[in-house]
């Protein structure tokens, strides 16, 4: 099959000596803030108002469409863990963690667009565009269905980079002298905690979602 790409998937691209299925679509440039500029902007098809996303002409043919598709991410994802334990006298502590780097979520449909199919909107939309908030996060609110703002784009990829604390216990060993006492061999008394909440950056973009991730539990024993 060499010398026959790209192959274009829907979304999606694989090209020669770069990583399967990368992510394809238009890139955002912001929104628009006035009927002028889109006026002046490259043919973005009907329905378009200011809020709504701007997008990149890649080829310079005054046109946005399908020909305008780049590669939005080729960045492979870097998985990162470890262990680490330490010890002091009777006290003792350990943790496991795991993270990603380079990490990308494209958020679409009930996570990323509000309104969609239903009449719920979430956190991370009260930040919506309008005159009096033009550097805003999110285009402007609509009960109505928009296909500019719902294009496959940079717009909707975000970082999604985390350090999660998976499991960390802190414990106590009995001295002997206390426990001949009781008639104990071995006695150690520990408290852990499990699925901790994982760093800024997820949080940030999850709970504006509105969405909860990870359970926690904090067993005793």
């Amino acid at each position: 099959m060499a010398g026959t790409g790209p192959w274009i998937e829907s979304t999606n691209i694989t090209e020669q000596q770069r990583p399967l299925q990368l992510p394809y679509g238009l890139e955002a440039i912001g929104l628009f803030q006035s009927a002028d500029e889109i006026a002046k902007s490259p043919n973005q098809g009907p329905n378009v108002f200011p809020g709504n996303i701007k997008y990149k002409d890649q080829n310079g043919d005054n046109i946005i469409d399908g020909k305008d598709r780049i590669v939005l991410n080729d960045k492979p994802v870097k998985r990162i863990g470890g262990n680490i334990h330490a010890s002091w006298k009777q006290f003792d502590i350990s943790a496991n963690f795991y993270g990603a780097l380079t990490n990308y979520r494209y958020i679409s449909s009930y996570e990323g667009w509000a309104f969609y199919l239903s009449q719920n909107a979430r956190p991370m939309h009260l930040d919506n565009w309008t005159p009096e908030n033009p550097n805003a996060s999110y285009p402007r609110l609509t009960i109505q269905y928009t296909s500019n703002d719902t294009k496959y784009s940079s717009f909707w990829l975000r970082k999604a980079n985390y350090l999660k604390l998976q499991n960390t216990q802190l414990g106590y060993t009995f001295s002997p002298a206390t426990l001949q006492r009781l008639g104990v061999s071995y006695l150690r008394a520990y408290v852990s905690a499990q699925n901790l909440p994982p760093s800024p950056t997820i949080p940030v973009l999850i709970r504006k979602a509105g969405i909860i991730p990870f359970r926690e539990r904090i067993p005793l024993a």
